[in-house]
């Protein structure tokens, strides 16, 4: 997990990874579009031709914490 000062900072750094992700052609994970979303991106991983059966999945997300 990484701490970001500004949203707009944690928003740039989660498309660049989706970007990394996507281009990688060297990994079995597929970006999941309809499951993303504008604060998480889901990728699965080893998606079947066939369905939506994967042996896993994980998610780049970004929440706002409050700081006093």
């Amino acid at each position: 997990m990484k701490l970001y000062d500004t949203k707009e900072k944690a928003i740039t750094e989660m498309k660049r990874r989706k970007t990394m992700y996507i281009e990688d052609t060297e990994n079995d994970f597929t970006y999941m579009e309809n499951e993303s979303s504008e604060n998480c991106i889901v990728f699965a991983d080893e998606l079947s031709k066939t369905g939506d059966d994967r042996e896993g999945e994980f998610h780049i997300c970004v929440a706002e914490l409050e700081v006093e």
